[in-house]
């Protein structure tokens, strides 16, 4: 089995420890990022709905004229 790319020369093709802990860690950013992401399309979603229903009560409201002095 080969690992890399055809352009360079692998020395060690065995994984290391801190080789393991930053992909760890790269995954666990991966991971942290993909739930904010879901927080904040939820968060979207939410003021969506909020801006609809605003902008639904606004319309519903009855116009009176605006006095002038």
């Amino acid at each position: 089995m080969q690992s890399g790319c055809d352009y360079f020369k692998w020395v060690d093709t065995n994984m290391v420890d801190w080789q393991k802990d930053v992909i760890n860690v790269l995954l666990a950013e991966k991971h942290r990022m993909a739930t904010e992401q879901n927080v904040l399309k939820a968060r979207v979603t939410c003021l969506e709905h909020e801006n609809r229903r605003l902008t639904e009560q606004v319309q519903e409201m009855p116009r009176q004229p605006i006095a002038t002095e």
